[in-house]
C-alpha cells in the first residue's frame, strides 16, 4: 500500500503541469536573483559617479578660489612698479571715477592705492578655511572689483579696432573681455564660502563667523 501510494506521488510529480510549475518557480528565483544583482551594480555605478563628480567638484572650486588669489596678490603687487603705472594709464584716464582718484592722488599714490586693495580682496578670498564669511566678503568685493574693469570696454577707446562696420575687440578690449569669467568665478567662490559659513561646527547658520 506504501509503495503503491508513493508511486502514485511520483507519476503526479511527472506529470507536465507540475514540471512547468516546477520550472516557473526556478525562473522566478532566478530573475529575482539577477534583478537585485542589477540592482546593486547600477546603484555602486551610481555612487561611484557621485563620488568623483564630488571629488572634481571640490578641486574646480579650488582652482578658482586660488587662482583669484594669486590674480588679485600678483596683479596688486606690479601696481607699485612704474611700468604698470603706465600700462594702465589709457584705462583709468578714460573712467569718470577713477579719472577724479588719479586727479585727487596722483598717477602713482593712484595705482599703489589700488594695488592695496587688490591684495587685501585676493588674501581675503584665500581665508576661507579660517574665515568663510570674511572669505565671502572678498569674493564679493571682486565681483564689484571686475565689473570695474569690464566698465573700461565702454569708456576706454582703445578697447575696441578702428574699423568700419561691427565693433571689433582690439588687444586691450580683448584683454578686459576675461574678466566676464573671473566676475563669475568670484560669484562662485562667495555662495561657495557663505553656504561653508553656514555649515561651519560650533558657529551655527545666524552666527558670525569672521
Amino acid at each position: 500500500m506504501v509503495s503503491q501510494t508513493m508511486w502514485q506521488r511520483s507519476a503526479v510529480a511527472s506529470t507536465p503541469m507540475v514540471k512547468h510549475d516546477l520550472m516557473r518557480g526556478v525562473g522566478c528565483c532566478l530573475e529575482v536573483y539577477y534583478i537585485e544583482r542589477s540592482t546593486y551594480a547600477v546603484g555602486g555605478d551610481f555612487m561611484e559617479r557621485h563620488r568623483i563628480g564630488k571629488i572634481m567638484h571640490s578641486a574646480g572650486i579650488s582652482t578658482i578660489r586660488y587662482g583669484l588669489v594669486i590674480n588679485f596678490l600678483e596683479i596688486g603687487r606690479i601696481k607699485f612698479e612704474d611700468y604698470e603705472v603706465e600700462n594702465i594709464r589709457p584705462l583709468v584716464t578714460s573712467s569718470p571715477p577713477f579719472a577724479w582718484l588719479v586727479g585727487r592722488l596722483g598717477e602713482k599714490k593712484a595705482a599703489r592705492l589700488l594695488g592695496v586693495a587688490e591684495i587685501v580682496v585676493g588674501s581675503l578670498i584665500g581665508a576661507k578655511p579660517i574665515a568663510p564669511r570674511a572669505s565671502a566678503l572678498g569674493s564679493l568685493a571682486a565681483v564689484g572689483v571686475f565689473a570695474s574693469t569690464l566698465s573700461f570696454l565702454a569708456t576706454t577707446p582703445e578697447a575696441w579696432q578702428e574699423t568700419r562696420g561691427e565693433p571689433k575687440l582690439s588687444l586691450t578690449g580683448q584683454f578686459l573681455v576675461k574678466d566676464v569669467v573671473l566676475l563669475g568665478a568670484s560669484l562662485l567662490t562667495a555662495a561657495d564660502a557663505l553656504r561653508a559659513a553656514e555649515t561651519r561646527p560650533g558657529t551655527g547658520t545666524g552666527a558670525a563667523s569672521w
